[in-house]
């Protein structure tokens, strides 16, 4: 394997939902969102759509903090939806409670 395929694509797409979680519980959703960047682009499809599900939740924190109420509240309505199809929980991450977080951040 060359060093251009070490980490494998897959464990760097489940080492950025891990980085992903890490930030959004400190909620730290900017940083989060670009943490999933590898998700996104390496991960398998299930891997793929759990990243841009938390990458919506990212948004609705995000939102919500730079004082924008209405599209933090559809973001995290869309990732509701994407994340449905994986709750509780997908590869260790606790979607469920990362729902609930964001949610009570976001006042909903």
């Amino acid at each position: 394997m060359s060093e251009e395929q070490w980490p494998p694509p897959e464990a760097r797409a489940r080492a950025a939902l891990w980085e992903a979680e890490r930030r959004l519980t400190a909620g730290e959703y900017a940083a989060a969102g670009a943490a999933l960047e590898d998700a996104v682009a390496h991960g398998d499809p299930g891997t793929a759509a759990v990243a841009r599900g938390l990458r919506q939740l990212a948004a609705a924190g995000y939102r919500h903090e730079d004082g924008d109420p209405v599209r933090a509240q559809r973001h995290l309505a869309r990732a509701r939806e994407r994340l449905a199809p994986f709750l509780p929980a997908f590869d260790e991450v606790e979607l469920d409670a990362l729902l609930d977080l964001v949610a009570a951040a976001v006042g909903s």
